[in-house]
C-alpha cells in the first residue's frame, strides 16, 4: 500500500522535475531513468551515512554517463525517502571507478560532524599546506591510513564548495550539498566537480609512484 502511495506521489509531485532532468540528459547525450528502487542499488553504497535513515527509499531522475579521463561511471539522482507520509529529498552525484579503492572516509564542513568513538579526524590526517581547506572542512575515517588516498590537488578543489559533503568507500564516492534538491541548471556543474575530484585522486596518486 505504501509503495503504491509513494509511486503516486512521485508521479504527481516529481513529474515536472523529472521532465526537466530528462530534457537535460537528452540535450547532453546522457543516459536517463525516471526512477529506481533503493533496494536494487549496489550493496556497496548502502552503508553511506546519507542513506542510513529509515523509510521507503528510491532514486528519481537518474542521469548517467561514463567518466572521461578514467575508467568508471557517474550518476546524478535525487535520493528520496518517505516515512510517515513525509518525503525528504537530497540530490546526489555518485562516482564508481575500479582504479581506486577507499577505506571509508568522509569530508564534511566543520560543525556538522562530531568525532565519534572509533573514528579518526583531521588532526590525524594532515596536509599542512592546505590551511584554507582545514579552516572549512573536516576529514573523518575509521582507519587513519584511509586518508592516504587523498591528494592536495583534489582537496584544493573543495575550498570553493563550502557546503560540499563527500563520502567514499570501496570503489564508490558520493557527493552532496546542504541543498535538498539541486537546481537543474547546477546538475552538470556538480557532476563535473565530482568527476574532477576523483580523477585528480587517481592521476596524482599514479604520479606519486612514477
Amino acid at each position: 500500500m505504501l509503495d503504491s502511495l509513494v509511486n503516486l506521489y512521485d508521479e504527481f509531485a516529481k513529474s515536472g522535475r523529472m521532465l526537466e532532468l530528462q530534457k537535460l540528459a537528452q540535450e547532453q547525450g546522457l543516459g536517463f531513468d525516471k526512477r529506481a528502487p533503493f533496494g536494487i542499488q549496489p550493496t556497496a553504497i548502502k552503508s553511506f551515512k546519507i542513506f542510513q535513515k529509515k523509510g521507503t527509499k528510491r532514486f528519481i531522475g537518474i542521469i548517467s554517463d561514463k567518466l572521461k579521463d578514467i575508467d568508471g561511471t557517474i550518476r546524478f539522482y535525487d535520493y528520496a525517502r518517505t516515512r510517515d507520509l513525509e518525503t525528504f529529498t537530497r540530490s546526489v552525484v555518485e562516482v564508481r571507478t575500479d582504479q581506486l579503492y577507499a577505506d571509508y572516509l568522509a569530508i564534511e564542513p566543520k560543525g556538522v560532524f562530531s568525532k565519534m568513538k572509533g573514528y579518526f579526524t583531521s588532526e590525524d590526517i594532515d596536509f599542512p599546506e592546505l590551511k584554507a581547506f582545514y579552516d572549512q572542512f573536516q576529514i573523518s575515517t575509521r582507519d587513519p591510513d584511509a586518508g592516504l588516498i587523498l591528494q592536495p590537488s583534489a582537496l584544493d578543489l573543495i575550498i570553493d564548495q563550502p557546503n560540499m559533503h563527500i563520502e567514499a568507500e570501496g570503489n564508490y564516492f558520493v557527493f552532496y550539498t546542504k541543498k535538498k534538491e539541486l537546481p537543474v541548471q547546477d546538475v552538470l556543474g556538480l557532476m563535473d566537480f565530482a568527476e574532477e575530484f576523483v580523477t585528480r585522486l587517481i592521476l596524482d596518486q599514479s604520479r606519486d609512484f612514477v
